[in-house]
């Protein structure tokens, strides 16, 4: 259908690119950019613009997770519908049009986290964003959903009905993220755990498993303000000399193409991008079955049933660095996912929304 020249209003908290989700939105800026739409990206704050793109900033400075989500909702329910033909939401708050839950249902997210881990992020703050959640994923016209399990999670634990979700895979920007031509410099298998929010990631079980394989060297990457709990970790599982600590990336890339597997036992995540660059790096990837990203995967065993089985990760991570052209089976499984081919479906559903809703202004969603 034709929409060139639509206002999509884009509401996130941070326009940059150290997240999957901010990753993704930065993309799907451009690629609309490039459509002839004019984006207008409601933030929170900026850590790399885009040149060009009009940025409204929200006022959300508060200390304190629960004050700082309540805030955040508060100023993107100020947002004038009037702005824009349509609002897509990547974050929980506010009143979007359409919603893109890349974080799942959280509803699920609660039920699923250990309670001493949970206890870590505070379990007010967690009550505090389901009740936000469910506040987005009933108002929204659309709910974007971006793997199978995020699907089910957001029917079973949310109550959203099916006909109101939409299926639009992750994509993976197969240009930066690529296989390296040079071959790896020789030495123990170096494994890689990248991500922020060491907790939800699982860090611990990707230590306890690291601590089963004595010849295996692991790489830890991403933002954690609580880096000292794991580093203590490690040094009681005795891996202080084998482990390497990295601090947030600029060129995740460089790292994916520099390791033998990608190592990522996560407790829950929808569709965790890294695995899908790390599959297009030529990277075997070993994750969990509450990954949405595990859809994708060449081998059932490559994602394991429960985070916590350290020895099930470990033995998984050991088959896939015996297993010659694992990593050539991840490239070749997720070359029909490009990151153009994602913002292209979503921008096809928000182009039928904004439709539907200038034919029939009454049904846009109340602000």
């Amino acid at each position: 259908m034709s929409g060139a020249g639509k206002r999509l209003g884009i509401l996130v908290r941070t326009l940059g690119t150290q997240g999957g989700t901010e990753r993704y939105v930065h993309g799907l800026v451009q690629h609309l950019r490039a459509q002839g739409h004019q984006p207008v990206v409601y933030v929170e704050r900026v850590a790399r613009p885009i040149e060009g793109v009009e940025v409204r900033l929200l006022d959300a400075a508060v200390r304190g997770r629960s004050a700082r989500l309540r805030a955040l909702d508060r100023a993107a329910r100020t947002i004038d519908p009037a702005e824009s033909d349509l609002l897509l939401g990547f974050l929980r708050g506010g009143r979007p049009d359409l919603f893109r839950a890349g974080g799942g249902s959280h509803l699920a997210w609660m039920r699923r986290f250990p309670r001493p881990a949970w206890d870590l992020l505070g379990r007010r703050g967690d009550r505090v964003e389901a009740e936000l959640d469910q506040a987005v994923l009933s108002q929204a016209r659309v709910v974007v959903a971006n793997s199978e399990l995020c699907r089910r999670d957001l029917v079973e634990a949310s109550g959203v009905p099916s006909e109101k979700i939409a299926l639009v895979r992750n994509g993976v920007d197969l240009d930066r993220f690529r296989p390296s031509n040079e071959p790896r410099p020789p030495g123990p298998p170096r494994v890689l755990f990248l991500g922020n929010g060491w907790a939800r990631k699982n860090l611990d079980a990707a230590l306890a498993a690291i601590a089963l394989l004595p010849e295996v060297q692991l790489v830890v990457g991403g933002v954690e303000p609580r880096s000292e709990r794991w580093r203590r970790q490690a040094t009681r599982l005795g891996l202080a000399g084998r482990v390497q600590w990295l601090q947030a990336l600029d060129r995740p890339e460089e790292q994916l193409r520099a390791s033998d597997l990608l190592l990522l036992p996560t407790r829950y995540d929808p569709c965790a991008n890294v695995c899908l660059e790390a599959m297009a790096c030529g990277l075997p990837v070993i994750s969990t079955a509450l990954n949405g990203a595990s859809e994708l995967l060449p081998e059932p065993w490559m994602a394991v049933e429960d985070p916590e089985d350290a020895p099930a990760l470990a033995q998984a991570v050991e088959r896939a660095l015996q297993s010659p052209g694992l990593g050539r089976r991840c490239l070749e499984a997720i070359q029909p996912f490009p990151a153009r081919a994602s913002y292209a479906r979503l921008t096809e559903l928000a182009l039928e929304l904004a439709l539907d809703l200038a034919l029939d202004p009454a049904a846009r969603t109340p602000r």
